[in-house]
């Protein structure tokens, strides 16, 4: 017994290394022909490349590919472009910046290319596209297994001999797993109409195949099995361990609190369980009957935060053959495990093969050889705790559909009761073209009793030189044949032999001519010869341009029973225009049997021959905030803060470039409010700007050198405004348009962004030529920053609004602005109040904090001026407007320690407006304080903490609610907000001794106010004649006197 375990056991262990080897090989035995294909196939020419459809087939029978979906790269062969894509994007344009004009799509050597997201625009789509990726497995739903994109490449070669096909193709479905053969050029791709009646070929193909292998992916499995019967009670669970062990880092709990978070979150988290496998599946026998046997199999998801569309199971057993009633699995994703649906669950029947059935020794489990496969990653019985790693079997071929011709019914040649019954086709040239002619062919069925029914008329014919077709209306060949040759313009037939067959009803009017377009179909001469015609116009190419030198086609065919004969010059054919008025004759006449009618028809276009095809690039400007920060900034509590100004070159012009210029506030609590923002430059050589979008020049300055186009503005040193909300649309780009105002990042990071495009002229057309301006300025709403010089830096990264894409600036310049207070105003502008529950002393502003007060800086309280109309509009000087007090600020801030609890104490602060001229919007309000790490509760303003050191949290920023409290009106009744704020004690530094409960700091929009001396800050009542802070401010007055006293 024990020497049939131990060899039980080598079988086993040599089952699993075989396994493994062939996991690692990409090679699956349960579906040794899935592989995902790569068809490459060029369809035309371009001046310096070709337009190719590059077409991805999922031919694994049970492995999809779900979101995020697949990723595929390469590396080009010599210095290719992407000129253009549709249908799927490359996610990095890469550095363009050597093309003028147009700009390519991607430039990168090794681009990587991701599928469009359902419900772009039609101009954006290609067929079998835009799926985000997203490709079912081929035995699961074949026709959405396919997804395709096409590609217009440049700088690769104009013929077969000259294209070189990509190198080193990398596939991610989503992540790693796939491994990529180098790409084998095949026979070219024949490609068939919707309608399947016309055939056309690719000038070239190649083929890549990619295999996918589990072991790339995970050392770990991603499924388990578990067992279970009717005949015992015994639940064989999964394997400890079986798909990795349990961590604190690795799972969550059921009953964490945390679940809930992590629900919502995008990264996968497992619930913690032995086996820690994402899915497991249980297989459980379920009844015996006396000819059949029941067995229920349940999926259940483990994985909080993902959902498994479009999955699928994969079993082997050797009872499989004998599968009776199939309880369908109803569509549902398997959703987050404490759902509903977090499992699936179905039955089914099989008949017993009386010479094998039994249900001992685990016969009816998934025994030795059998295989379970989940979403086409293997798990084996050897994880299941059974015999050792499951063999594998091959798959079915599926056969593809064939489509039958259709028949076309016909007589003899003679019949007596229809002797002079033929059909005739009439080949009318109409007129020359450079390298052949225009002609109108029509078809007349003359046959009294004969119809042609569904599908329709096939003619055909040889030419009798090498002529092909350039193009047709009304009609199409079924197929286009070899015109690898051609480059730019490609033919619509190149055979020497085409077959030609009417369009169907319903194609747009310029596809279609007179008595076109009937699906083939001809009514009997006898019966109504209105509809016994049928005709299509053709351009025909290197067929000669006179009557001398144009030869006739030969070997006419007519499917369905017809035999045609030779084709015969006969006189012209006359054409009456639609009055009856005028006639216009064909150049030249080819039927195949006498003409006994005159068709009315329409005069056919002029011919001209394209000369190639014209590539127009096309730029998405995309802004993307890049949160850097930079050093040089004068305030302590935000040492990184500065408005950037960012200057991104997205294409050249013919004598400058196209440039987005983004200001990004990166102050966590200074914005610039109304009137807004203003920006200067000098230019360092001669540049104009010629437009600008999204803003505008204040000064157009002196352009009378220019006769024709008028730049928008000639000065050296142009000042640039932003444009106010509500102008028309094709004067917009993102993120302008605002009046110049900019949130703080800390109070609003969306609109701290601003930004405009301007053209500029006479500035040099390459990086090496183009010179940076210098002397930038900023004005907010007043003066007080300063600008660093321009200073290049790495061109930009613009994202996609899908986040899936990167385009890259051709040249990127940066400047930093800083804020000082002291240049901003030589007077502060606030100042700052206090008092306390515990003392009934409330300590003012200090005498002229903001200045001192005269009759000429501001308004008594009684003053008639403040009942004038309109006083409360902003003007450009509104300290005529401020309110007379003895600290002349236009702001206060009052800070009142208003209670006491055992674990807690209660701030409240007021702001009041003295400017009867001045609103404030988006008010900030920072304040210092080393209890503000224990903020518990924030009453009627926004709290965001200030954190300009990671080892402090002792300031914060108060603002207000949008649309409550954000605006600070003008002084009086409605001039002041105010908000209370509860914080925990932290006993250890908590008191109220020597001021401790009042603030170090306080600024208002980013300007520090005036405190209070130290020793004036409210006491408590029974701590005044030990108040330091008090003795120590009367020290120096007091030595003072001893000194002065001791002299005397």
């Amino acid at each position: 017994m024990e020497s049939y375990r131990l060899i039980e056991l080598l079988t086993a262990a040599a089952i699993l290394y075989l396994m493994t080897m062939s996991q690692a090989a990409a090679y699956d035995p349960l579906d040794p022909y899935g592989s995902i294909n790569i068809k490459w196939d060029i369809m035309s020419w371009t001046p310096d490349g070709y337009v190719a459809a590059v077409t991805m087939s999922n031919l694994q029978m049970y492995q999809p590919i779900m979101s995020p979906g697949w990723t595929i790269g390469w590396t080009w062969a010599k210095k290719e472009v992407i000129w253009s894509m549709v249908g799927a994007q490359a996610t990095d344009q890469g550095d363009c910046s050597k093309f003028k004009g147009s700009i390519p799509h991607s430039c990168k050597r090794n681009p990587e290319i991701v599928d469009l997201l359902p419900g772009v625009p039609r101009d954006q789509q290609f067929t079998d596209c835009c799926k985000a990726g997203v490709m079912a497995a081929w035995g699961q739903d074949s026709s959405a297994a396919v997804s395709a994109f096409q590609v217009s490449v440049g700088l690769s070669g104009t013929s077969n001999m000259t294209v070189k096909p990509p190198k080193n193709f990398n596939l991610f479905g989503p992540g790693p797993g796939y491994t990529c053969s180098p790409a084998t050029i095949v026979s070219p791709s024949v490609f068939l109409s919707p309608d399947r009646r016309r055939k056309s070929h690719a000038i070239m193909t190649w083929i890549v195949t990619c295999t996918y292998s589990q072991m790339l992916v995970s050392k770990y499995s991603t499924c388990c099995v578990s067992l279970s019967s009717f005949y015992n009670s015994k639940i064989t669970p999964c394997p400890s361990c079986a798909c990795g062990c349990q961590n604190e880092h690795n799972c969550v709990h059921m009953n964490d609190p945390k679940i809930s978070s992590v629900v919502e979150s995008d990264t996968p988290r497992l619930r913690c369980t032995q086996h820690m496998c994402p899915i497991r599946v249980h297989w459980h026998v379920k009844a015996n009957y006396k000819k059949h046997w029941l067995v229920k199999i349940t999926i259940t998801n483990f994985s909080y935060g993902k959902n498994y569309t479009q999955w699928t199971l994969v079993a082997q057993h050797p009872n499989f053959n004998n599968i009776t009633k199939l309880y369908k699995f109803i569509y549902k994703p398997l959703t987050l495990y404490n759902s509903m649906n977090g499992n699936v669950q179905s039955e089914m029947l099989l008949g017993k093969d009386m010479n094998i059935f039994t249900f001992q020794q685990g016969w009816a489990f998934l025994l030795t050889f059998t295989s379970m496969v989940m979403n086409g990653l293997m798990d084996d019985v050897w994880r299941v705790g059974l015999e050792p790693h499951y063999p594998k079997c091959c798959i079915s071929s599926i056969l593809p559909h064939q489509t039958g011709m259709g028949l076309v019914f016909a007589s003899r040649a003679f019949k007596p009761v229809d002797p002079t019954g033929n059909i005739t086709i009439k080949w009318d040239i109409l007129s020359w073209t450079p390298d052949g002619y225009v002609a109108v062919v029509t078809i007349t069925n003359y046959q009294k009793h004969r119809q042609i029914k569904n599908p329709g008329w096939t003619i055909g014919w040889t030419w009798a030189k090498k002529e092909f077709i350039w193009l047709m209306v009304g009609a199409q060949a079924i197929e286009q044949g070899d015109c690898s040759k051609f480059k730019g313009y490609i033919p619509h037939s190149c055979k020497r032999n085409p077959e030609i067959v009417d369009l169907l009803p319903g194609v747009p009017y310029n596809q279609q001519i007179a008595n076109c377009c009937k699906g083939g179909v001809l009514s009997a001469w006898g019966k109504n010869f209105s509809t016994a015609v049928s005709a299509f116009q053709l351009t025909v190419g290197s067929a000669g341009t006179t009557n001398k030198t144009v030869r006739l086609p030969n070997k006419f065919t007519f499917r369905g029973g017809y035999t045609c004969s030779r084709a015969a010059i006969v006189p012209p054919s006359v054409f009456l225009s639609s009055g009856g008025l005028r006639r216009t004759r064909a150049i030249n006449m080819t039927p195949l049997a006498k003409s006994y009618i005159t068709l009315l028809h329409q005069k056919a276009a002029v011919y001209q021959r394209a000369g190639g095809m014209d590539c127009y690039g096309f730029i998405y400007s995309f802004i993307f905030v890049m949160l850097f920060f930079h050093a040089g900034a004068f305030d302590p509590l935000d040492p990184t803060g500065n408005i950037t100004i960012k200057w991104d070159l997205l294409s050249w012009t013919p004598d400058g470039y196209v440039a987005v210029v983004t200001m990004t506030n990166f102050q966590m609590y200074r914005h610039i409010t109304s009137p807004g923002w203003t920006i200067g430059w000098t230019w360092a050589k001669k540049e104009v700007i010629w437009s600008m979008v999204g803003a505008q020049a204040t000064d157009q300055g002196d352009c009378s050198r220019f006769r024709i186009n008028i730049p928008h503005c000639c000065k050296r040193n142009p000042t640039v405004v932003d444009l106010l909300p509500g102008v028309p649309y094709n004067q917009q780009i993102a993120n302008c348009c605002k009046a110049g105002v900019l949130s703080s990042l800390g109070q609003d990071p969306s609109t701290s962004v601003s930004a405009f495009q301007l053209s500029v002229g006479l500035s040099g057309t390459t990086n090496k030529t183009v010179r940076l301006p210098k002397n930038f300025t900023l004005l907010g709403q007043a003066r007080g920053y300063t600008c660093s010089q321009a200073t290049i830096v790495n061109p930009s990264v613009f994202l996609s609004s899908d986040g899936r894409r990167k385009t890259h600036a051709m040249m990127t310049w940066n400047v930093t602005c800083t804020y000082s207070q002291m240049l901003a105003s030589p007077d502060p502008t606030c100042c700052v109040s206090m008092s306390s529950f515990y003392n009934s002393t409330i300590v003012s502003c200090p005498a002229c904090s903001c200045g001192c007060q005269n009759k000429n800086n501001c308004v008594e309280s009684n003053s008639n001026i403040l009942s004038i109309a309109g006083v409360n509009t902003p003007t450009t000087d509104n300290t005529l407007l401020l309110l007379c007090t003895q600290h002349m600020c236009p702001v206060r801030v009052h800070w009142h320690v208003k209670l006491n609890y055992k674990d807690y104490w209660r701030v409240k602060i007021a702001i009041t407006n003295f400017n009867y001229g001045v609103n404030y919007t988006q008010w900030t309000l920072v304040v210092q304080h080393p209890n503000l790490n224990n903020v518990t509760q924030v009453f009627s303003f926004d709290y965001t903490p200030v954190l300009p050191y990671p080892s402090t949290n002792d300031s914060g920023m108060f603002y207000g609610i949008k649309f409550y409290n954000d605006v600070l009106m003008e002084a009086g009744p409605d001039g002041n907000v105010q908000s209370e704020l509860i914080l925990k004690k932290d006993m250890n530094t908590f008191t109220f001794h020597q001021g401790w409960a009042f603030p170090r700091k306080v600024y208002f929009n980013g300007d520090e106010c005036v405190m209070p001396p130290p020793d004036e800050y409210p006491y408590l009542p029974n701590s005044a004649p030990a108040n330091w802070l008090a003795l120590s401010s009367l020290m120096p007055a007091i030595l003072l006197v001893v000194i002065i006293r001791l002299q005397l």
